[in-house]
């Protein structure tokens, strides 16, 4: 498949660091607070929520890997959960900057995070720019709330989300609210913390 982006041509110098501190997810309350969205606009589609082309639940790291490539970073464990990887790509289209960062957990694919930027800040034409754009995608009226921003959730039907968030950063979220993906989160050895150490046997092999 075609990306729809351009990468940049320059050296990536950003480490875990950085990565680690724009990741949305660090715990469980984490992704279950991104994967299950609240927000002051609702709305629903009937057309088939897809992030570059492709349906949210057919979403692997392969066709993350062919619409662009190798990713900038990955973060192949989080916490005590050696199977939950992050992709990372950082791409310009225009003068907007896209930071995704693709969750996948044993392989199933939980969401896309997409951070648009400018080299200043994002204006309001920028943001209408972008809102009409998902709005003619969906056939949908997306308006900005009292305070002047987006706060809109786009449901389809078979329960996906776009999720907006227009704060300090610009955010479009694309969530795969799948039953198995429901089912996973709710195990209670999802997100399992190790055991602590016996820390006391350890101080005796020292005296």
């Amino acid at each position: 498949m075609l990306s729809i982006f351009k990468k940049k041509d320059v050296k990536n110098t950003r480490g875990l660091s950085y990565y680690d501190r724009v990741s949305l997810v660090h715990n469980l309350n984490d992704l279950i607070s991104v994967t299950n969205p609240e927000s002051v606009q609702q709305h629903n589609t009937s057309e088939t929520i897809k992030y570059n082309g492709v349906a949210l639940s057919e979403i692997t790291e392969e066709k993350v890997m062919d619409m662009f490539d190798k990713p900038d970073f990955v973060i192949d464990e989080v916490e005590t959960q050696k199977d939950y990887k992050v992709m990372f790509y950082r791409h310009t289209v225009d003068k907007f900057n896209f930071l995704l960062q693709f969750h996948f957990y044993k392989s199933h694919f939980f969401f896309v995070s997409n951070t648009i930027s400018t080299a200043g800040p994002l204006s309001n034409a920028d943001t209408e720019k972008l809102i009409q754009r998902l709005a003619t995608k969906y056939g949908l009226d997306l308006k900005r709330d009292a305070r002047k921003n987006y706060d809109i959730k786009i449901t389809d039907k078979s329960n996906n989300i776009i999720k907006i968030i227009d704060e300090v950063s610009f955010k479009m979220n694309y969530i795969n609210n799948s039953a198995t993906n429901q089912q996973l989160m709710n195990n209670p050895d999802f997100f399992s913390t190790e055991p602590e150490e016996d820390t006391e046997a350890q101080i005796d092999d020292y005296i």
